[in-house]
């Protein structure tokens, strides 16, 4: 597994290689695939090495050492210092605090040692469980916009302390 980059109480957080975001998007169901952005996977494939803001990071809990899921930049911090993060966990392991730990942590990266002013999410209008991360990890809803790929959505921000 690459480096571990980042630890929470209950999770490790390591950078994901090239490869491993390469299986992983292979391995998803071709409707799944067709929602990746198109402009994400090239970033990827042309990284000369894993970076934080393009692969991600594969999220393993520590007692078990199994991977359960994973979170992610969707770029790095742009012109403003806003980086939107993503996450995901698997069925079997969520309603355990996992996404908390895994969106604060990789939230706190971005703003402490990413060069980030603001977090942004955005999470579907009826995403109640997404909803509840975001608060648990301090984020504020900033009301609904509409995004090109995923249509009406919520958008939530967390800024840095030097905002």
């Amino acid at each position: 597994m690459p480096t571990l980059l980042l630890q929470t109480h209950h999770l490790d957080l390591h950078l994901r290689s090239t490869e491993d975001v390469l299986a992983a998007v292979s391995s998803l169901p071709p409707e799944h695939q067709a929602e990746i952005s198109p402009e994400w996977l090239d970033r990827v494939r042309a990284s000369p090495e894993p970076t934080p803001w393009t692969h991600g990071f594969a999220i393993v809990e520590r007692m078990s050492e199994d991977m359960i899921g994973s979170c992610a930049f969707k770029g790095p911090p742009d012109a403003a210092g806003v980086v939107e993060i993503a996450y995901e966990i698997a069925p079997a392991h969520q309603r355990r605090g996992y996404a908390r730990e895994a969106a604060r942590a990789t939230s706190h990266f971005a703003l402490e040692q990413g060069g980030a002013r603001c977090v942004c999410a955005h999470t579907q209008l009826a995403d109640d469980s997404s909803a509840r991360v975001l608060l648990a990890c301090g984020f504020t809803l900033i009301g609904q916009v509409e995004l090109p790929d995923d249509g009406l959505v919520y958008r939530w921000e967390l800024p840095g302390p030097q905002t």
